[in-house]
């Protein structure tokens, strides 16, 4: 019975968070982000079984299924939600998630009362707070990054198979929730390998090998079934892969973050050094794995960065605060003066957050670049009148991802979701139409669109056999030009 009450206060507590993050949002005034309605729109061309939406659930590595599919309940039940209610609610479910798991994580390896003010500072990180009202997938992203975190360290440490299936599951549905995360995935799979070959273990045979089966398994099976998905939707089980071969014009410019939230997260990579270094003195195989996990964020969006494809701090560097309050509980515990230590880096790191919300807040522009989808939106009206106008029977494709927060809210049939767009097959498929094509401008994650991977040009000097018609925003569009027919 006690289990069972524990349960459901836990429950509770994540219920309560979740409800106040939502609250957040609804005091805000309930602006969901672009990538909340991208994929809210992509759930709900599923939901009316149109191909569109199942070809933007697998097409693109760039944005995973999981983090997709984790808005479906909120648009299977909120049919007419218009302000992006849905993937915000689930953004807040998954954010409070993060806080639940890093309280557990640090109370179950022995962190007294401290480690709420660890917590609560995870919680303030204005940059978090953004992520986890406005719809945007990192929460999920980062709520799996900590129970990976935590299972990894506890199999580490106590061995229990709970967690090393637990370690599994997470990192092989954190595959799936886009390519930003493939990188620290890769260092959670480095730290198993590496920890189960360096243990020695004489006269227990094959354990090593049932080992790493049972870590690795759910990973080469979230991936076989992804391309699989792609082979029978697109017809080529490589699709999802395409655009990281061939990025396209202009693969994204770099963000700009205030210089409070840049000092911020430089000193938590700091810490996150220093914190490594003395795992490394004391030579406890969890805390150097845990340090090394930490470290692997700004590793990997280091990576990305060099190759132009870092647009956002988040999900990475937004990672960062929660997976260093674990790190540093961890190092905490158990030493002289861990109380002290633990309330000193907590209500300190709690004074920064509020400090830099009221100096200067995160803001959906300062992250992702986000208000140009949902201003284009105000257009859709105006475009349909300027392409009806001198035809009759008109269509307008519009390419890309950016389209399902283009056409979200029950557009005309006039428009037509284009994210495998073919010129010839259009002009089959719509024999004597006046043919339109609407493309965004190739700029941060849409320049991985693939209309811009096949047309490399497009946005600038138009596809085949077409004439540039007008702007829109950050849109252009073309008209096809197509030989005299009598309609």
């Amino acid at each position: 019975m006690r289990r069972w009450t524990n349960g459901w206060r836990w429950w509770a507590l994540w219920t309560l968070v979740a409800a106040l993050y939502l609250a957040v949002a609804v005091s805000r005034g309930l602006q969901a982000c672009p990538d909340g309605l991208i994929r809210d729109g992509i759930c709900r061309q599923m939901l009316a079984n149109q191909t569109a939406g199942r070809q933007g659930l697998i097409s693109s590595v760039w944005w995973g299924p999981a983090s997709t599919l984790s808005v479906l309940p909120g648009a299977f039940v909120l049919r007419d939600d218009a302000a992006g209610l849905g993937p915000v609610a689930a953004s807040a479910w998954f954010g409070a998630g993060v806080l639940v798991l890093l309280e557990r994580a640090l109370r179950r390896r022995g962190a007294g009362a401290w480690r709420l003010a660890l917590v609560a500072a995870v919680g303030l990180d204005p940059g978090f707070v953004t992520e986890c009202t406005t719809g945007s997938g990192a929460p999920l992203t980062i709520v799996l990054i900590v129970a990976a975190t935590e299972a990894l360290v506890g199999w580490l440490e106590e061995r229990r198979l709970r967690d090393l299936v637990v370690a599994g599951l997470a990192l092989g549905i954190l595959l799936a929730t886009g390519f930003d995360a493939w990188g620290w995935v890769g260092a959670g799979i480095l730290v198993l390998v590496v920890a189960e070959l360096r243990r020695h273990r004489p006269g227990v045979r094959g354990e090593r090998r049932a080992v790493l089966i049972l870590g690795l398994l759910p990973l080469l099976y979230v991936l076989g079934l992804w391309l699989l998905l792609c082979w029978l939707i697109m017809g080529d089980p490589f699709y999802l892969l395409r655009s990281l071969s061939d990025p396209g014009p202009g693969p994204g410019h770099g963000f700009a973050l205030p210089g409070p939230v840049a000092a911020w997260y430089g000193g938590a990579m700091v810490l996150a050094v220093g914190n490594a270094l003395l795992a490394v003195t004391r030579r406890r195989h969890g805390e150097v794995a845990l340090a090394l996990l930490v470290l692997g964020l700004p590793a990997s969006a280091g990576l990305l960065a060099g190759r132009g494809l870092l647009w956002s701090p988040a999900p990475l560097l937004a990672a960062l605060p929660a997976l260093l309050a674990f790190s540093l509980g961890r190092t905490l515990v158990g030493r002289r003066g861990a109380g002290v230590l633990g309330w000193a880096f907590g209500v300190g790191a709690v004074a920064v957050c509020l400090m830099m919300t009221v100096q200067q807040p995160f803001n959906g522009q300062a992250m992702e670049g986000r208000a140009s989808a949902v201003e284009s939106m105000r257009s859709l009206s105006a475009l349909e009148r300027h392409v009806d106008g001198p035809a009759r029977f008109a269509k307008v494709f519009v390419c890309g991802y950016d389209s399902f927060a283009f056409l979200r809210d029950g557009a005309s049939p006039t428009f037509v979701h284009a994210l495998d767009f073919n010129f010839d097959k259009a002009k089959r498929d719509y024999y004597g139409h006046t043919l339109f094509v609407l493309v965004r401008r190739p700029e941060q994650r849409f320049a991985m669109d693939s209309v811009h991977r096949k047309y490399p040009s497009i946005f600038i000097q138009g596809g085949p056999d077409t004439l540039y018609d007008s702007d829109w925003g950050e849109w252009r569009l073309f008209e096809m030009i197509q030989p005299l027919r009598t309609r």
